[in-house]
């Protein structure tokens, strides 16, 4: 996601406000300027970290909106770790598009048990989809992005509990609601300002899917996912937010059943594993991640296939199947901590190299009017076999007291099936 990066940096320096109490491991800091330390501040008390949002494009128009975090230390017992967290995230664009969300984290809500609750609110008027399969999907970078487009709602309302029951080992369980509205692509908001030759005037990707049946007319619009989760969490990390050593590691299974609203039932089962290995002090750290995510189910619903962003350098959704594996390396270098007003500021880089594969297919075959039949065989053979999507690439980052994490990174696809060219990315968010 492009964003005024130096312009956000700025504010971030300028606008993280602690109103804590701060007791000084190491040499006390008599100073406002920049100070190089060998051992951190702990910190206590909260820290609110307002971020301005904004991004433009041709087809959503100029998007703009606040992120703001809210982390609080408590009285610093739980540092790096924080007591409780808050996020919370609204942004529109100027053709329609919106986004608003709220994420609470307790971790100490009740005694050795944890509550993460979550609520959204996206209207995407671009939603991009690429197909099924993978690869055997063709995706052709000449055409207008637009043709790869869709209107999508999305309401979600979710909350987990976590609860220890043996060292390091976390049961978990949860609910969550779901409602998807989707539609066509509305072409008169997205080619509203463009020139005639930059105006898509076509058919859709979507709408092809719809007119051949791959995507089946009482699934076309969306509807309810009701459902329940059971899972658990191994995790030796030494802090959550940028760990430096330790091993986080989860098994999930999702039921959605018809009898909690869920319009075509369906269950998921996703295992996770994460493990970080410091090879040269707290300094050179190599991390990687490895997943395995599969839908079950006779009839389970498109709009049921959580959006595929793990490889960075290739377009969101790329990658939508059943069965989803994914493998995510990365080599990162973290500079001595510095203190910037008064802050406990650390810059890092980092190299890496992403990939994923649809493991077992999502049903393609053909159920539509005879008069597509040719059009819907013809691009089925433009598809190849499906093998892994790779991408590789750099990046930068902004830590301010090891929690709220500013990444700047470049990823470039091994193959020209998977984006336009590179894709950058700026974001506010924890490293996986």
């Amino acid at each position: 996601m492009k964003k005024a990066s130096l312009f956000i940096l700025f504010v971030v320096l300028c606008f993280t406000h602690i109103s804590a109490q701060q007791a000084n491991i190491g040499t006390k800091d008599t100073r406002d300027s920049v100070v190089v330390i060998k051992k951190e501040a702990v910190k206590k008390g909260m820290m609110y970290i307002p971020l301005p949002v904004f991004q433009f494009n041709t087809d959503k128009g100029a998007m703009f909106g606040l992120m703001m975090s809210v982390y609080n230390f408590g009285d610093g017992q739980y540092y790096p770790n924080t007591k409780s967290n808050i996020d919370i995230l609204a942004q529109y664009s100027t053709k329609g598009s919106l986004e608003t969300s709220i994420k609470y984290d307790n971790k100490y809500m009740f005694t050795d048990t944890r509550l993460i609750a979550n609520a959204a609110y996206k209207y995407d008027k671009c939603y991009q989809f690429y197909g099924f399969n993978g690869y055997k999907s063709y995706f052709d970078n000449n055409v207008s992005k637009t043709f790869y487009y869709f209107d999508r709602r999305n309401i979600l309302a979710e909350v987990n509990i976590l609860r220890d029951f043996k060292e390091n080992l976390k049961w978990k369980l949860g609910y969550s609601f779901n409602y998807f509205d989707n539609r066509n692509a509305d072409l008169n908001n997205i080619n509203k300002g463009k020139s005639k030759n930059e105006q898509f005037l076509g058919e859709t990707l979507f709408e092809k899917y719809r007119k051949w049946g791959l995507i089946s007319g009482d699934q076309a619009e969306g509807g309810i996912v009701s459902k329940i989760n059971f899972g658990l969490r191994y995790d030796t990390r030494d802090q959550e937010a940028a760990p430096q050593m330790g091993i986080f590691a989860e098994a999930d299974i999702e039921i959605a059943p018809k009898f909690l609203g869920t319009k075509h039932p369906y269950s998921k089962y996703e295992i996770n594993w994460r493990q970080y290995i410091p090879l040269y002090k707290e300094r050179l750290i190599f991390a990687y991640k490895l997943n395995y995510m599969g839908l079950l189910g006779e009839n389970v619903p498109y709009y049921a296939i959580p959006p595929n962003n793990t490889v960075r350098g290739i377009l969101i959704n790329r990658i939508q199947s059943q069965d989803i594996v994914s493998s995510n390396l990365e080599l990162r270098y973290l500079f001595p901590n510095v203190r910037i007003f008064k802050q406990n500021i650390a810059f890092g880089l980092n190299a890496f190299f992403d990939t994923a594969k649809a493991m077992r297919e999502y049903k393609i075959t053909f159920n539509g009017d005879e008069r597509y039949r040719q059009e819907y065989e013809q691009y089925i053979s433009m598809g190849s076999k499906e093998k892994w999507h790779s991408a590789a690439g750099f990046g930068f980052q902004v830590l301010i007291n090891r929690n709220f994490i500013m990444r700047f990174e470049y990823g470039v696809p091994f193959n020209k099936q998977d984006n336009y060219g590179g894709s950058f990315y700026a974001t506010g968010a924890y490293h996986f």
